[in-house]
């Protein structure tokens, strides 16, 4: 199998960390989560936050850090809070700034992709989780992905990994089998976490949900359990090949120094640093038609995971502007910057989004993705100039242009899908004309298929094998 390099760390830092708590155990039941739920803290009205017990572990003083941070009022006078989460942390993000606690504290709700820590006491919503998890087919990892591969994910695992898998349950490397690669990928990425000291349970998510149920706060989940784990399951075998290679064949040190660096990047609120870096296959021993091959491969898990999602966090956005109500909003800060990023979204909708927060990121706002060459930000007038080139240089013919780097996708099939486990969009009226909203496409569309549980299978996914 050709080695593939793709920088995994940045995607795993932004989205939601569902899988890294999954156990290894005999009986399914045990094998989930449950182990991990603690007993729920509740805080009398007017106590104070900074009495949970939580607190204790945590500095005395305000950090010294400035992460992304925008506001939106609505008409009502009300404000909406979009706070950029990270979901692995150390102390050194603690205590958070006073005024993104005290718009914390001003708000109503707090709106979260998923409520975590309400997963881990739900049981029978592990078990239902379960079809996301494991092959019920019969086949195991290994009748799905390449040999060579399979062989160095087992040594990865049984040499690197395992104190923590024998703390998570996986008394035997043998039980890693029966679970899928999204599961794999949650243990790799809980693995590199740990060596950049970083952790899950320091979270941004995590640590305002803690506060959240402590004081009986409504707590919104913008997705659901079922939805993400869907989405995570729904890709190509060549996708999860591709992903999978770069955890146990690349460096080891470089990809910790990803993770490191993307959570310095996140204290100082800088924009760039929670953009992923294009992937180069140039250095690679591939063919033309596989490079073309993995880079769709790419472009359809971006679409699935931040372009499509976005779409429907800010529909939820607006609901939360026009309902009268402050909201305090924390979902991975990846879904904040960049074109087509809520914030984006938000803009191009004709709200006044203000930035109170972190390093400029309207710049970021004209970009998908940093040039492979990681040589910093790009001026996003220095695109349109090459495209005007490319195009005069080419006579329009064989040269693309920015307008052919996007397509059509079936946004209704989205929501469809969004709705189906349990995300909340806006009314049926506001969505009207959004069909041919554009993403990062080339030229295939979101595709969904139904498997033999009920699920969605398959979504975002090109390349079914």
């Amino acid at each position: 199998m050709k080695k593939n390099r793709i920088l995994a760390a940045a995607l795993a830092m932004l989205l939601c960390v569902l899988l890294v708590t999954a156990t290894g155990c005999n009986e399914m039941a045990n094998m989930m989560m449950q182990q991990y739920a603690q007993p729920q803290e509740t805080l009398a009205e007017g106590e104070s936050i900074y009495n949970l017990s939580m607190y204790d572990r945590l500095p005395s003083d305000n950090a010294d850090i400035d992460p992304l941070f925008w506001e939106v009022e609505g008409e009502k006078g009300n404000k909406v809070y979009f706070f950029g989460s990270i979901h692995v942390a150390d102390e050194t993000a603690y205590r958070l700034p006073e005024h993104i606690m005290n718009a914390y504290l001003e708000s109503d709700s707090l709106a979260v992709e998923v409520d975590i820590n309400a997963m881990q006491s739900d049981l029978m919503g592990q078990l239902k989780l379960a079809q996301y998890m494991t092959y019920a087919d019969g086949s195991s990892i290994a009748d799905h992905i390449d040999p060579e591969l399979y062989a160095a994910m087992r040594e990865f695992a049984e040499n690197e990994m395992s104190s923590m898998l024998s703390s998570l349950g996986y008394s035997n490397i043998d039980m890693l089998d029966m679970m899928k690669p999204s599961v794999w990928m949650s243990l790799f990425e809980n693995y590199y976490a740990e060596a950049a000291n970083l952790k899950s349970d320091l979270g941004i998510d995590s640590h305002f949900l803690t506060i959240a149920a402590a004081q009986g706060r409504e707590i919104i989940e913008l997705e659901s359990a079922e939805f993400q784990y869907a989405m995570l399951d729904g890709f190509s075998d060549k996708f999860y090949e591709m992903q999978l290679s770069s955890y146990v064949m690349g460096d080891v040190d470089e990809t910790v120094k990803v993770y490191r660096d993307m959570f310095e990047g996140w204290k100082e609120g800088n924009p760039e640093a929670m953009l992923s870096e294009e992937v180069d296959f140039s250095g690679e021993d591939l063919t033309d038609e596989e490079i073309e091959e993995y880079t769709q491969i790419l472009e359809d898990y971006n679409t699935a995971m931040l372009y499509d999602r976005n779409e429907g966090m800010a529909d939820k956005a607006e609901d939360f502007i026009n309902s009268g109500k402050n909201v305090f909003y924390v979902v991975g800060c990846g879904h904040f910057v960049g074109k087509d990023s809520v914030i984006d979204l938000l803009l191009d909708r004709g709200y006044d989004v203000k930035q109170i927060g972190g390093m400029d990121a309207e710049p970021y706002l004209d970009m998908y993705e940093l040039p492979a060459s990681g040589a910093g930000k790009q001026d996003p007038a220095d695109d349109e100039e090459e495209e005007e080139e490319e195009e005069d240089n080419h006579g329009g013919t064989t040269a693309l242009t920015h307008d052919d780097l996007y397509s059509v996708y079936n946004y209704d099939l989205y929501v469809e899908m969004y709705e189906h486990f349990g995300g909340t969009t806006a009314d049926e009226d506001a969505l009207e004309g959004k069909t041919t909203k554009k993403t990062k496409k080339t030229s295939t569309t979101t595709k969904t298929t139904a498997n033999d549980n009920g699920g969605w299978g398959g979504w975002g996914s090109s390349d079914q094998d």
